[in-house]
């Protein structure tokens, strides 16, 4: 059973979620794509704000609320596979995008 989605920036801090869209202006999603923010990647809310930090292939990216507003997530249940996308959760990066940190 699907569950309704959500804005990326409603999920609860620290819940993962499954990106659904990505409705932003090419050259932006292209940026996010290319650092795996992409439908059908489960991504996690790590801390709220501006910017938002995010986790998505056990790397931490900051990204605009303005952005974070425009990608929409399926929140995961029990049974979704949280972890697919973490690599190496002992040696987490966070990288904070200057292109995708905008006001």
């Amino acid at each position: 059973m699907k569950l309704p989605t959500h804005k990326l920036v409603e999920l609860e801090p620290h819940k993962w979620g499954e990106i659904v869209d990505i409705d932003v202006p090419g050259e932006e999603k292209q940026r996010m794509m290319s650092m795996g923010i992409c439908p059908g990647r489960t991504i996690q809310l790590v801390k709220r704000g501006d910017p938002l930090i995010v986790r998505v292939f056990g790397t931490r990216i900051g990204l605009s609320a303005r952005l974070a507003d425009h990608i929409t997530v399926e929140p995961c249940t029990d049974d979704c596979d949280e972890g697919e996308d973490v690599l190496n959760t002992d040696a987490e990066t966070t990288h904070v995008s200057p292109e995708l940190h905008t006001a």
